[in-house]
């Protein structure tokens, strides 16, 4: 479940938040190799900081529901 982002390309990371719906995950190139026009490079640290964020609330949400099972399962066994 837990990957290591800093250590995937640029490419792969741009996957991911194309995958998850990333928004405003490229940023403006300082460097521009053509006139007029802008080229556009990847965010790492905003795309990672926001796989993080997702991460942690997936592994949050299932900690909840395991816990609820647990607690309605010890309340059936109680009482039957």
């Amino acid at each position: 479940m837990f990957r290591d982002y800093w250590k995937m390309t640029n490419k792969e990371l741009e996957v991911l938040a194309r995958k998850h719906q990333l928004q405003h995950f490229l940023t403006p190139s300082l460097l521009s190799r053509r006139d007029g026009e802008t080229d556009f490079e990847i965010d790492r640290r905003y795309i990672i900081e926001h796989l993080v964020l997702r991460d942690n609330y997936k592994i949050s949400f299932w900690a909840a529901a395991v816990s609820i099972v647990g607690a309605v399962f010890s309340l059936v066994v109680r009482f039957f």
